[in-house]
């Protein structure tokens, strides 16, 4: 995962690479007041876009599309690749409307990391594992198996870590 995206997709407004089709068991009806934040935050963001001359996107992607496993971040980790993984850098938290996440999700995949950078959380579940769980909701009859990862200090995280994080069953 790079901090500057320049092995990632830029995922847009319309289009994150992925598109999986719905299908008939698949709920994508999104909160209108939830839309309505988010097609402002777009508004916003094509206008600082503009400005800045560079995308700013809500959602970076990188990996290829047919995998088993993806990782959606939320904070900073060191670059890796890794055979069989694609990955979501996630840069705005809310509004995250369902149809959206799911749209980032392709159909292959079987497990889903869900990594935060918090320094301290006191409540149960972490904020992103959250947006993700409620979208995975609306989503296919089989969807994921998800792992919440919390890791404070990036500098302490390594190649090595996230391999072995990737190695681990989630059943276990």
């Amino acid at each position: 995962i790079g901090n500057g995206h320049a092995n990632g997709t830029v995922s847009d407004n319309s289009s994150s690479g992925y598109n999986s089709p719905s299908s008939p068991e698949e709920d994508t009806t999104d909160d209108p007041a939830l839309l309505s934040l988010y097609n402002s935050y777009e508004e916003a963001r094509l206008i600082v876009s503009s400005s800045a001359q560079e995308d700013i996107s809500p959602y970076y992607i990188g990996g290829k599309e047919e995998v088993k496993t993806q990782i959606f971040c939320l904070g900073q980790l060191p670059d890796f690749s890794a055979e069989d993984v694609s990955y979501v850098d996630v840069s705005l938290l809310s509004p995250i409307v369902p149809s959206k996440v799911l749209s980032l999700i392709p159909p292959s995949v079987e497990r889903i990391f869900v990594l935060e950078q918090l320094y301290s959380w006191n409540l149960k579940w972490p904020p992103l594992y959250l947006e993700l769980m409620t979208a995975l909701q609306h989503s296919r009859s089989s969807p994921p198996s998800v792992q919440s990862v919390l890791f404070g200090e990036p500098s302490s995280i390594t190649h090595l870590d996230i391999i072995k994080l990737l190695q681990q069953d989630l059943s276990s």
